[in-house]
């Protein structure tokens, strides 16, 4: 009896001590932080980063300071800055001050403690990054990389910026509306990002989130983002994630690209007349693409594109991506497709191997066309293109060389700005637009008096 009592006493001991263990780990486990880089090119979807993207919990930003890393193509760590201005610059070292219309400094004088920053009267430009101008303050982070620079500045005037830098200002004023709708919810969607929170940032100034510095921002850009100031896209009362890209091929493709179920992001036609889904075979995109159907965007200069490839360059870029040597090509294949006819899955058989080659990021920097002339819709020619302007191809391999057909230019998913500039055009207004090419949303005003 004595034992059994003695084993009962054990096993429930153990069960408590487990329990509280259990409980332990899993409370750490939440802990962990899920946040993940993607490369600059591919427009970071980062619905990790976010808390909570329900509108009606934001309180009013808009007179708010945020901040934005400031970036030299991607790299944030500076060795030294300069920064200059029309009026003096006041530099603040914890409490020390100075001013001067030029400011040098240099990562080696700095301590990871000090507290810099900068303000000015007028726009600060960063004269050894950039030809940009900056509105707002400037913080600097002493780091074991280099130096980082954070842009503290009104969200407002954030997001004329990245209109600025996003869309032409000689566009249509109802597409440049809509593109502030979509710059303003995504940054109202990123408030809470954890990914720069050590710098008291939000977003950095590259493609990954917002493309943002430019050396002007005209009067109509200003105008646009005042005529929609603290409107945001909604469905089911959540800020949408407002992905937006340059150009359609005449199609958009939809959320399962970015393997996150976003509904509100389908695939349509850029175009009056819709084309039924049962027609959109593999057959019918090799000849969509290599031919140039009617469409609100058939003059744009990326709506179609054509570009030759030597198979050895290919070859060459495969074994750099993905360690696989194909040897002489013998045939690319397209073997799926996503929806709207964007390449999913890419296949290059050579005399050595086969390879699969997944996802439209990895696809279009195979078949990257650097040092090859991309004739564009319009006769231009670009050849120092990193990667394809899009994945959404038809291949034709011809002798010692591939043969590549493409229409757009980015991922192809939610609104396309020249796409929206047309649209504009036959009367449009932004928030037609918007619903246009987001499903089943609503434009909220976010913030009322």
């Amino acid at each position: 009896m004595k034992i059994k009592k003695l084993l009962i006493v054990l096993i429930t001991s153990f069960i408590v001590i487990f329990g509280f263990y259990e409980a332990y780990y899993i409370k750490q486990f939440k802990k962990i932080d899920f946040s993940f880089d993607i490369q600059n090119t591919l427009e970071m979807l980062s619905s990790n980063n976010i808390i909570n993207n329900d509108f009606k919990n934001y309180n009013n930003t808009s007179d708010q300071n945020i901040g934005i890393i400031i970036t030299n193509n991607g790299n944030m760590y500076f060795d030294e800055i300069d920064f200059s201005s029309k009026s003096p610059i006041s530099l603040t070292v914890n409490k020390d001050s100075k001013s001067s219309d030029n400011i040098h400094i240099e990562a080696k004088d700095i301590n990871t403690k000090d507290k810099i920053s900068l303000k000015s009267d007028n726009l600060i430009n960063i004269s050894n990054i950039s030809d940009y101008y900056y509105e707002g303050t400037f913080e600097i982070y002493k780091t074991t990389k280099g130096l980082v620079i954070v842009n503290r500045i009104k969200t407002e005037k954030y997001i004329a910026g990245v209109v600025a830098s996003e869309m032409p200002a000689s566009f249509e004023n109802e597409a440049l509306k809509a593109q502030a709708i979509c710059a303003r919810t995504f940054t109202y969607r990123h408030i809470n990002n954890k990914k720069y929170r050590n710098y008291n940032a939000i977003m950095d100034d590259t493609t990954s989130y917002q493309a943002y510095g430019t050396t002007k921002i005209q009067d109509n850009v200003k105008k646009a983002v005042k005529e929609t100031e603290n409107i945001v896209i909604t469905s089911k009362g959540k800020l949408i994630n407002s992905l937006f890209f340059s150009t359609s091929c005449g199609m958009t493709t939809n959320y399962k690209i970015w393997d996150s179920k976003m509904p509100y992001l389908k695939s349509i036609c850029v175009s009056k007349e819709q084309i039924s889904a049962d027609s959109m075979t593999g057959d019918f995109f090799d000849l969509y693409f290599k031919t140039k159907p009617e469409a609100y965007e058939n003059k744009c200069p990326y709506y179609r594109w054509r570009v030759e490839i030597p198979n050895q360059a290919i070859t060459n870029k495969i074994y750099e991506q993905n360690g696989v040597l194909v040897g002489d090509i013998q045939n690319i294949s397209i073997e799926e497709r996503n929806a709207g006819g964007s390449v999913k899955t890419l296949v290059v058989k050579g005399n050595v191997s086969e390879v699969t080659i997944e996802g439209q990021y990895n696809i279009r920097k195979v078949l990257c066309p650097f040092g090859y002339n991309l004739i564009l819709n319009d006769g231009a020619i670009k050849d120092s293109m990193s990667m394809l302007p899009s994945a959404f191809i038809a291949v034709e391999c011809k002798d010692d060389k591939t043969i590549i057909f493409g229409g757009g230019f980015g991922h192809g998913s939610g609104m396309s700005q020249y796409g929206a500039n047309e649209l504009a055009k036959n009367g449009f207004e932004a928030e037609n637009i918007i619903e246009y090419f987001y499903q089943n949303v609503h434009c909220d005003c976010r913030y009322k008096d």
